[in-house]
């Protein structure tokens, strides 16, 4: 992404709001800074939740 580029600023801006109303509340303020940390992980597990259309994660059987 280019630094000045209008379109990357949106886009990193609804992902962070997003990641802060799914997972903020459930994890508290401490853990979800912690998780952020974790680059690969958050946008993956919200990539997942929206192509499921629910934030429930169901084990395999």
């Amino acid at each position: 992404m280019d630094k000045d580029s209008v379109g990357a600023c949106l886009y990193e801006v609804t992902l962070r709001k997003m990641m802060d109303n799914i997972f903020k509340d459930e994890l508290g303020e401490e853990l979800f800074h912690e998780y952020l940390k974790t680059s690969f992980f958050p946008p993956r597990a919200l990539r997942m939740m929206i192509r499921k259309g629910s934030s429930i994660l169901k084990p395999k059987l």
